[in-house]
């Protein structure tokens, strides 16, 4: 039964994240290549949707993928993963402050230099893409280099 829930809340999340988009369901089905009955099916919870899927409709509606996934804890998952960012730049030697002069920007100090930028965009270009591009990192070294319990072939460095 959790299955039927799992897909009831993530067509909800879509339809939520749909409209504050302004599109219609053939709109969205369209931009994904999937056809309108398709995402009424997806946004009634009929249907699981394939991973491939909800990568491209996250996409399309420019929210991250645990934003359809979750009914919560991805704000949390958000928080906790801004603040171990916030850690990794103050360790590689930059300082991040939001809200500088009462206002929704931020800036980013590095030796002498400040810059300043809109924190919506500290958020979302950084944060999420180095976020990727961390993952991406990692999965290019194990499968460069990592070998499973399975694998008979040593791959060496």
């Amino acid at each position: 039964m959790k299955h039927i829930k799992d897909n009831i809340t993530i067509g909800s999340n879509i339809k939520h994240y749909r409209k504050l988009n302004k599109l219609t369901q053939k709109e969205l089905g369209g931009l994904i290549g999937k056809t309108e009955s398709s995402v009424q099916k997806y946004e009634s919870g009929a249907t699981e949707i394939p991973r491939s899927v909800l990568y491209k409709i996250a996409s399309v509606l420019d929210v991250h993928l645990l934003d359809l996934l979750d009914d919560g804890s991805a704000i949390d998952w958000h928080g906790q993963r801004d603040r171990l960012m916030l850690s990794l730049y103050k360790f590689l030697g930059y300082t991040i402050d939001f809200g500088v002069d009462h206002s929704s920007n931020a800036s980013i100090s590095h030796g002498n230099n400040t810059y300043i930028l809109p924190d919506h965009i500290l958020y979302s270009d950084l944060f999420e893409h180095v976020e990727s591009d961390m993952v991406n990192r990692l999965s290019e070294i194990i499968e460069r280099y990592a070998t499973t319990s399975s694998d008979s072939s040593d791959k060496k460095v």
